[in-house]
């Protein structure tokens, strides 16, 4: 099977710039790999990044670190 999504050592923070540049840690180095025809779930606990892991892939929010590709038409 084909690999159709690659997370590799993904890392988000938020900065909070009205406190001072404070940052909120939500993963760090997060990898994963789903191939074509996979069923996979986001679980866990409130606050733990479920969300943001998604909107990261959609692509609403930047990552710190690391890199997201999505294969589509047989291109990264």
């Amino acid at each position: 099977m084909a690999t159709v999504l690659e997370i590799d050592r993904l890392d988000k923070r938020f900065v909070l710039h009205q406190q001072g540049g404070a940052e909120i840690p939500v993963f760090e180095g997060f990898s994963a790999s789903i191939e074509a025809g996979e069923s996979v779930a986001v679980t866990g606990p409130s606050g733990r990044g479920k969300s943001s892991l998604l909107k990261l892939i959609y692509g609403t929010y930047r990552a710190s670190a690391g890199a997201i590709r999505v294969r589509h038409d047989g291109e990264w």
